[in-house]
């Protein structure tokens, strides 16, 4: 964590301070790179213990010191006798994926501290700091060993008090960045670009948002590569066999099978059982798993314990008892629900007395005094979006007879496939949510209920007409549904399974789809999105951000 301070402070306070981890190549090479060294290794030599503080130098030494407050696990030690010494020197070597600095010009610390050439400072404070940790054991260590893997480099790095003074500077240092807010991000840093929680930090995003003269963001993924694996079979299995997901159908002997590593969540409908095995490795991986109904209806899953950044928490509760900050975040997030309903009406042709009732009743959001009033204003666009909505549907053999929005149960064909549409989004919100540090439960627009995801509910608002009314409009006009598909009875409608695995394939054809973000000029797809959404929504929280401003499309 120090070399991590050294580095970048605001990295060190999402790591250590808040929990944050991700993936990235570099991580799992570097991973790679340390094992096939261990691998490497030649067997040590047994030394007489009345000599040497260790039989032979270990391979991985965890040391403390308790005088500095600082822990750390040294990978690797070399004996080295000194002929000018009757005791031997230990030399930590610590190896680095990267490259040393391309000339021999002086380094300096963050503390302002000079340090000698041939090393980055945040290696070299690393470096000084297993010494140390070697000194307070009692043990002799003058010097220490960095192997950059990029150019098989070995410097050799000299320790002198400069090290050791630059050492206790930065663990300050950390000391007061761990127990303050976390630090403003870099500005068109190159050390962003190869950061495996640039996902998570977003400088460039909070740089734009700050300083709109600041410079667009960088060249950012476009969508995950890993996927949803969607079990709809009742009575099926599902388990985990080695690194593969196995499905067994109740109609077939031979399981079918995906790759574990390809999956990014697991949601399952209806009477499935699952494996406490699979279940655990979505767990240990940072994956969750969801269940809903065989209607369709979203029950709830199982998460990964929340990351530790309590302090985010802590700031969402205190933003619940702000009644003047939850009406003007809610104001936005109603104004621009009503202007992506418009957007969608107006992509599609629908008439100008539509499109400008919608416009007034979001000015109106805009200036709406209470929640109540703010949810009055929004159930008076509903009233003029839904009919208008129902037109878009295009008819394959008679019309849909579609009249407006019914839930609990749906009633109709459309109403279930919204239904089911809303079901898919809430769980997708939730998930950004808990990835990003939030409690789902906390929501600060709709009224509080046992078990319902308030806050996914909340920030899912914007995105209904973008993504789960845009996906029924899809299937509908694609006729990838249609009245066949359903099972309509008097007291509710059900879709087909067959059918159901179609609607399921539109919906994550959507998420998957990109688009150019009308903020930051890239384009990314929907569920990157929501994502995105959420770490915005917890940089306000935070004070990070003045406003919470939802996505709305042109």
């Amino acid at each position: 964590m120090l070399n991590e301070h050294v580095y970048c402070p605001r990295l060190f306070h999402l790591m250590h301070v808040q929990g944050f981890w991700a993936e990235s190549a570099d991580t799992y090479e570097g991973r790679s790179q340390h094992a096939r060294a261990a691998e490497r290794r030649p067997a040590r030599v047994p030394i007489p213990l009345d000599t040497q503080p260790w039989p032979a130098p270990p391979r991985e030494l965890e040391l403390a010191d308790e005088a500095l407050g600082i822990i750390g696990k040294l990978d690797v030690l070399e004996e080295e006798p000194d002929p000018q010494e009757s005791k031997s020197h230990w030399a930590p070597v610590e190896t680095k994926h990267a490259a040393p600095p391309p000339d021999e010009r002086p380094i300096r610390a963050p503390c302002g501290i000079s340090l000698p050439p041939g090393a980055w400072d945040n290696d070299q404070i690393q470096l000084a700091a297993q010494a140390q940790l070697l000194r307070a054991a009692g043990y002799r260590c003058e010097w220490g060993y960095l192997y950059y893997l990029a150019t098989r480099q070995r410097v050799r790095l000299i320790l002198t008090d400069n090290h050791f003074q630059a050492l206790r500077e930065e663990v300050a240092r950390a000391r007061a960045t761990e127990r303050g807010p976390m630090p403003p991000p870099l500005v068109d840093s190159p050390k962003c670009l190869r950061c495996s929680l640039h996902d998570i930090c977003l400088p460039d995003e909070t740089n734009l948002i700050l300083r709109p003269s600041a410079l667009p963001p960088r060249v950012v993924p476009g969508r995950d590569d890993l996927g949803v694996l969607y079990i709809t079979e009742p009575g099926a299995r599902v388990g985990k066999q080695d690194e593969t997901i196995t499905m067994t159908m109740p109609k077939t002997t031979e399981p079918v099978t995906v790759p574990f590593k390809d999956v990014a969540h697991l949601s399952v409908f209806g009477h499935v059982q699952v494996s406490t095995q699979l279940i655990g490795a979505f767990l240990e991986s940072g994956r969750s798993v969801t269940f809903l109904s065989s209607g369709g209806r979203y029950l709830g899953g199982i998460f990964p314990p929340l990351v530790k950044n309590f302090h985010l928490r802590r700031a969402q509760y205190s933003f619940l008892d702000n009644l003047a900050s939850r009406l003007r975040a809610a104001r936005m997030l109603v104004f621009a629900k009503i202007m992506n309903c418009r957007t969608l009406l107006r992509r599609n042709g629908s008439p100008s007395d539509v499109l400008t009732a919608l416009r007034g009743r979001a000015r109106e959001a805009r200036r709406a005094i209470a929640l109540d009033a703010l949810r009055g204003i929004e159930g008076l666009a509903a009233r003029d979006y839904f009919p208008a909505l129902a037109r878009l549907l295009k008819a394959d053999v008679e019309p849909w007879d579609w009249t407006g929005r019914t839930r609990r149960p749906p009633k109709d064909p459309i109403n279930a496939m919204l239904s089911l549409a809303y079901s898919l989004l809430c769980r997708d919100v939730e998930i950004a949510l808990r990835n990003a540090g939030l409690e789902p439960l906390a929501g600060f627009y709709h009224a509080p209920e046992n078990t319902r995801p308030g806050l996914a509910l909340d920030l899912m608002e914007p995105f209904r007409p973008l993504i789960a009314e845009s996906v029924v409009l899809r299937a509908v006009n694609t006729r990838v549904i249609t009245r066949d598909s359903f099972v309509v009875l008097p007291a509710h409608t059900s879709m087909r399974t067959e059918a159901r695995r179609a609607f399921l394939s539109v919906y994550e054809q959507r998420m998957q789809e990109t688009v150019r973000h009308p903020r930051f000029r890239y384009s990314i797809s929907y569920r990157r999105i929501l994502e995105l959404e959420a770490r915005l929504f917890a940089r306000f929280l935070e004070g990070e951000l003045p406003d919470y401003v939802p996505l709305m499309t042109r």
